[in-house]
């Protein structure tokens, strides 16, 4: 009796832990398909342009949530970049934001080297407001980048749970990751380990 008590405890524990710390990222009919945004020119870039600023990812070029062009730039010009792909529909990945915010605003103040960037898996350009909505709603600054083939082979084709987040060098290698559930102290963490080394 005893020994039963214990595994439904355990297994309840267990379960608690997968809802509150993450959801499912796919297999859901109230989730949108993930559409790569079409004004993708990622494979017309040379990879000697690539070679260049020694930037070794992925080569993209998107928009952010609200139009303004994105390339990897984003990670050439910081030391290091915290990747955290999320959803529209997901409690935990709202819920992280305000503490991603507080981090963003303090790193920047200190010219620190360190972004934040968020990818919604879940919205393209033609959507984007759902996830302008859910950032103006939880005071959200740091850049939100929509989907392309680049940023999808990279970070996106292979997640099962959001929030998931990498952490990212200068020349696009993600050195962390992925990290699986909003657990915002590991992120900081490996943030730190890097720069440490």
């Amino acid at each position: 009796m005893k020994k039963t008590h214990n595994i439904r405890s355990l297994t309840t524990v267990l379960a608690l832990t997968v809802l509150l710390t993450g959801c499912a990222a796919s297999s859901g009919s109230e989730q949108t398909e993930i559409i790569p945004n079409a004004s993708d020119t990622s494979a017309e870039a040379s990879s000697e342009e690539t070679e260049d600023v020694g930037y070794v990812g992925v080569d993209f070029a998107t928009t952010d949530v609200y139009g303004e062009p994105v390339g990897p730039e984003i990670f050439t010009e910081n030391k290091v970049t915290i990747v955290n792909v999320w959803g529209t529909y997901c409690g935990p990945c709202i819920g992280e934001m305000p503490d991603l915010q507080n981090w963003y605003s303090v790193e920047q103040s200190k010219e620190s080297g360190i972004m934040i960037v968020g990818i919604p898996y879940d919205v393209d350009a033609s959507t984007a407001d759902e996830a302008i909505d859910i950032l103006r709603d939880n005071g959200v600054t740091y850049p939100n980048l929509i989907v392309d083939d680049g940023l999808y082979e990279m970070f996106v084709k292979d997640i099962t749970v959001v929030p998931t987040t990498y952490i990212v060098d200068s020349n696009g290698n993600i050195i962390e990751g992925p990290i699986e559930g909003a657990y915002i102290d590991l992120y900081h963490d490996a943030v730190l380990a890097y720069l440490d080394e």
